[in-house]
């Protein structure tokens, strides 16, 4: 073997080594690094809740502890502009309805109140992985939005929302309908 052969046999042998290595590296260093660019893949939640329902999680959302008492769930979506936060509550023997809720919401972007007959305007209808239907609301304010749905079985309600900046809200609608359209009630 002359000198040139043995010199590449070192080089292809030294690479070979060295490209797992580059490859973690190069998958570490991309890991970290955020987009804005909308989730797509999915993957189911670990268990079911205790009434049964269950969903698929957005990938790049992370699961928290719920820390409201109604709250059954609750994700952060980490994103270069701050942390946004995904709630999903549980309410049994809701009893004053949808309005309510929806001008509580308006109210927290910034805007006023409407009227029952507004609902219709402003909902589209939504069905569950399971069959039921629901009302979803993309609800834009000056600066925030809030994008929620709302799912009502016998006498309980489950109710998503997420509230973000405009353009923030806008990037996640795709997750956040594959979110509420993968609902098992």
């Amino acid at each position: 073997m002359n000198c040139n052969s043995l010199y590449q046999s070192r080089c292809l042998q030294i690479w070979g080594y060295s490209l797992p290595l580059v490859f973690v590296l190069l998958i570490s260093g991309c890991a970290n690094h955020q987009t804005n660019i909308p989730a797509k893949a999915t993957t189911t939640m670990p268990q079911p809740e205790p009434d049964g329902s269950k969903w698929l999680v957005p990938s790049g959302w992370i699961a928290l502890e719920p820390s409201r008492g109604l709250e059954i769930a609750a994700f952060e979506i980490p994103h270069v502009s701050g942390k946004v936060r995904v709630a999903v509550l549980r309410i049994n023997d809701y009893e004053y309805g949808l309005l309510p809720n929806v001008n509580r919401w308006r109210s927290q972007i910034g805007l006023g109140p409407i009227e029952a007959g507004a609902l219709s305007e402003i909902s589209k209808p939504v069905e569950t992985a399971s069959g039921d239907f629901g009302k979803a609301f993309q609800i834009i304010g000056a600066e925030k939005s809030i994008l929620a749905a709302a799912f009502v079985r016998g006498e309980t309600s489950w109710f998503f929302k997420l509230i973000a900046p405009n353009a923030l809200a806008e990037l996640q609608k795709d997750s956040f309908d594959v979110l509420i359209g993968s609902f098992h009630l």
